[in-house]
Formats: C-alpha cells, structure tokens, sequence
C-alpha cells in the first residue's frame, strides 16, 4: 500500500467508505437473526444465572450461582449480560447473546480500521469477513459465552496499541490504551489477556530494536497504572467481600490441568489442522505462501506482517503445548491472523491477469463456486433421502438456502470470468453471504433439531406445582435448569439426618449422574450419599444434557418430601426413578 493511501485512511472518515458500510451490513445481517432459534446451551446459562443473580440482589461485585460465589472467573461475561436485562427487564436469550453479537460486529469493524493503515478498501474488507465468516467465529460469535468479548478486547489491546505506534501517537497515549483493553479483557476471562499483551509488545519491541520503549518507565508506567486502576476498582472490593482463597481461584482455577507431556505429539499434529479448520474457507489462502511473489512481498510489507507474525509466534505455543487446548482458546488471535489472509487476499485478486497471483484468486473462485452449488444440491436432497433425516430442511428453507447458494456460486463463476476490482469485491461479499447465512439457516436449523430444549420441560413441571410453591437443591443444581426455572434455587447441603433439612422445606431438587456420587465444581470434590433421611415421591425428573438423548447422563430429579418425620434412608439411584424426560 502506498504512502499517500495510508496518510488518506488516517484522514479520511472509515464510515464513509463503501465497503466499510458493507461489511457492517453484512456482519449485522449474519449476526442479528435468529437470536432466540437456538435454546441456551454450554455455559450460556451459567453466565446467565450470575447475571439473573446481580440484577436479583443488586451484587454486582461477587460473581454468585445459587447465592454461592462461582470464582470460576471474573464477572465481566455476566455484567455484559446484566447490562442488557437491565434494559429488557430480564435476562432472557437476547440479553445472554446481544453481548456477544455486538463484540463480532465491533471486532470486524475494528479489524477493518486497523486493516486501513496497511491496506486498501478491498483488502480491509477482506480481513473483517475473513474473521467474522470464519467457521468457528459464527459458531461462537452468536452464543453468550465468553469468547467473542474476549476476543474484542485482546485483539483490540494489541491492534490498537500497534496502530498507535505506527501513527506516531504519544507514547503514554500508545500504552494507556493498550493496558486498558487488556484489562477490560482480564475481566471477561483472566489473566491469559495482560500475558499476551506485554510479551507480544515487548518481542516486536526487541525484533524492531526499540527496547527503549519498553524502558520508558514514565509512559509505561502510566499504562501499567492505568490497567492496575480498572483491575483493582473490582478486585479490591472482591477481597473484601470474599476472601483470599476466593482470588486465587478465579486467576488459577482454569488453567492448571492443561499443560504436561502425556500425548503431546498427537496433541501437536492435530491442533494445528484443527486451527485451520476453525478459519475455513479463508485459511485456504495459507496455501500461496508456497509462492515465490507472496513470500518477496510478505518480506516488503514488514510494517504490518512483521507484529502480527510476532504476536502469532508468541502467543500460538500457549495453545498448541496446552493438551487440553481446544480450537476456541485462540480465537482472541484470530482477528491478526484475519489480516494477515486479506493481506493475501488482496495480493492475489489484485494481481495481474495470467499470473500465478491471480491463479490464486480465480482457483479460490472455482473452488468456492462449486462448494456453495454442491452444498445447495445436498440440502435439496435432504428433504427426501431417508437416512439424512437430521439435516433436513423444511420446504420452505430448502427453497432458499439452496437459491442462496445458487446464486452466490454462479456470481463467484462470474467473478472469475469477469476480474477487476468490482468483481474481485463482489467475490468477498458471495463468499461471505453463502458462508455466513448458510450457517445461520441449514445450521442453526440442524442444532435446533439435536439440541435438547430445556425449557419446556421446566415449565411443564412449574405447572404440577401449587400456587405460590419454592423448591430447594440439595447440592448445586445444573445451570440450565436453574436459568429456566426463573425463580431463586436456594442450595442446601445435602441432608444426613432428619435435622438437616431446612423446616418447611416440601419440594426440592438435586442433580444426578447415574452410578455416580461424586459431584465436581470447579477443582472441588465433594461425595454425595446414594440416599435420603426421609420418604420422598419423585415429581419429575429433567434432562440437562446439550443433545438430545434417550439415556441422558445430565438429570435434574425434582422430589416431594411425603414424610418429613420419618428417618428412612431412600435411594436417589436414577435407576429406581421412571424414566426421565
């Protein structure tokens, strides 16, 4: 990119460029439907319920589940969530995924800013669809789970903080920013954001030979004071509401089993292709940097490649040495590694016609073509082949997913016969239209059909119950159940004597897995008896499990003491209940 371009993207307005406006509109239209289609699965409704709890008590400095602290980690998920529900009203579906929704749109938006120091319109472009049409960014840029908040302020702490440098701003400005955002970052999920954003700073520091800057106490000083102030306005009174156990276990709690030897080779052959996986379709174009032209021009453009692939070298080990490391661990990188394959992007679909550049581009083209009218043959044919009972579509989202891909893949054949830089962009927006709404229709369609709804078996069970009834657990009970209940659980310990249980107390609840007792909360193991001190009838018993399942493991039983009095030990055992829901 030229001189006189970067002075202009430094200028000029982003929201007046055209394909700024474009990819808002197309990350909006990806991200901004079908909300509620999907039930609230894996940790949404953890967080939820901790923020459920703010709202209830007003608390917003424990993070709490059943009025227990939950240390698991900081509360910045939950407090996201609770802002939200502040203005609905309730923490609902909405106020558990908007959070999120809103961080993928920030995030592309930023990546595209970021992009326009070093590249042109098109090649922005490129980078803010490549990370928000990434196969696991529309996975988990959707749900209410942590990582796409996560994602905004780490990447955002490290592209903010490098653009600064590259535009000369003041240093105490360049490291107040960068400190700020990691902070923001440790609050959503620990301490793996400062980590990444003092080594990755101060090993472009060393490779570029500026280590003065990271000597200059005064303005390094100020950003450490600056994260310090944002960590400790909540840590502080977390202590002192809390205790010093409570702290370490929300910094240590997550991270202590996942690294060690045992399968470390398979562990190091396989995450690397689960990481390309994770970035499909547009990891494809790691392919050209077999190319002679890539590798000269990666080397010419050092200002931008020379950080992001310092920022990849020192954060990837983090991920591929840690066995229990799944793809999701590195999203918080995958905006950098988003710019570095527009870079490529651009390089080849600019490139001139007849060159192996371009040959590139056009084999993209093809290969993305004939992927989406394939894909659009196969969801046509799963509305009548028998055993693909599981991904078929009604007729009426046959119908248009499969004119979606139709029409995306012959405009992706168009673009290769016609090239230029029109063509080459409505290339981008096909591939992310099929890619992005593909998902949020076949996909979605295809989890709400195996993901097990929660709900309507909590309300069922509401409705069995008298008017004006509360139900206890003894022991913690499962999230979703206690997110769709909708009322306070209050957790009691699991009773050994007819004294234990609370005076009044008729029905109750506790979660179960079958032949076994042991129940682990975070690194804590408590062993639960097989019975109860009392005669009790089982009222209900509720499958928690993510799928959909004839033999879930994840039960929620709901009892009613019949005889308070009476000592009388009583199985749990789930295989003396009917059959569960």
């Amino acid at each position: 990119m030229a001189t006189s371009d970067i002075e202009n993207a430094r200028r000029a307005p982003l929201w007046r460029e055209a394909e700024f406006c474009l990819l808002a509109l197309i990350v909006a239209g990806i991200y901004f439907t079908r909300v509620t289609a999907l039930p609230l699965v894996g940790e949404e409704s953890r967080w939820a319920c901790g923020a459920a709890e703010m709202l209830r008590t007003g608390d917003w400095i424990v993070p709490r589940q059943q009025g227990e602290i939950f240390a698991d980690r900081p509360p910045g998920a939950s407090w996201a969530m609770a802002l939200v529900g502040l203005v609905r009203g309730r923490v609902d579906e909405w106020a558990v995924r908007l959070p999120s929704i809103v961080a993928t749109l920030l995030t592309s938006l930023l990546i595209y800013g970021y992009a326009r120091h070093f590249l042109a319109p098109l090649g922005s472009l490129a980078a803010g669809l490549a990370f928000a049409t990434s196969v696991q960014v529309l996975q988990l840029g959707r749900l209410g789970e942590c990582e796409a908040l996560f994602t905004l302020f780490v990447s955002a702490s490290l592209l903010v903080w490098h653009a600064g440098y590259v535009r000369a701003w003041r240093p105490v400005a360049i490291w107040s920013a960068g400190y700020a955002l990691a902070a923001l970052a440790t609050l959503v999920k620990g301490p793996q954001a400062p980590v990444y954003f003092v080594s990755v700073t101060c090993v472009f520091l060393l490779v570029e030979r500026k280590w003065r800057w990271i000597v200059s106490w005064p303005p390094h000083l100020a950003g450490i004071a600056v994260f310090v102030a944002i960590l400790a306005a909540w840590q502080v009174p977390y202590f002192l509401m809390t205790n010093w156990d409570a702290v370490l276990e929300t910094w240590t709690g997550q991270a202590g089993r996942r690294f060690g030897l045992e399968k470390l080779l398979p562990h190091l052959v396989s995450y690397p292709l689960e990481t390309l996986g994770c970035l499909l379709p547009w990891s494809l174009f790691l392919a050209a940097l077999v190319l002679r032209p890539v590798r000269e021009a990666w080397r010419a453009a050092r200002p931008m490649t020379r950080f992001l692939i310092a920022a990849i070298a020192v954060t990837y080990p983090t991920v591929w040495l840690a066995l229990e490391a799944r793809g999701r661990y590195y999203m918080p990188l995958y905006p950098l590694v988003a710019v570095l394959l527009a870079w490529i992007v651009e390089r080849c679909a600019t490139a001139e016609a007849g060159s192996r550049l371009r040959g590139v581009w056009n084999t993209f083209l093809v290969v993305a073509g004939a992927a989406a009218i394939l894909g659009g043959v196969a969801i046509a044919g799963a509305t009548w082949v028998g055993p693909l009972a599981g991904v078929r579509q009604s007729a009426a989202w046959t119908a248009a997913l499969v004119a979606l891909c139709v029409i995306g893949g012959t405009a992706l054949f168009w673009c290769r016969r016609k090239g230029g830089a029109s063509a080459a962009r409505l290339g981008l927006v096909a591939t992310s239209a099929v890619v992005g709404l593909a998902y949020t229709g076949a996909v979605v369609n295809i989890d709400a059909a195996r993901l097990n709804a929660v709900e309507p078996a909590v309300a069922e069970v509401r409705s069995h119950f008298p008017a004006g009834v509360h139900i206890a657990s003894f022991g913690a009970v499962n999230h979703r159940f206690a997110y769709y209940y909708g009322e306070p659980i209050p957790r009691r310990d699991w009773p050994r004597t007819i004294g234990d249980v609370p005076s009044g107390l008729v029905y109750f609840c506790f979660s179960r897995t079958p032949g076994d007792n042991v129940v682990v909360r975070g690194r804590v193991v408590r062993y639960m008896p097989s019975s109860f001190p009392f005669a009790w009838e089982q009222v209900a018993a509720v499958s928690c499990e993510r799928k959909k399942t004839s033999q879930p493991v994840e039960i929620v039983v709901i009892g009613r003491i019949v005889e308070p009095r009476v000592a009388r030990a009583t199985s749990t055992d789930p295989q003396f209940l009917p059959k569960t829901r």
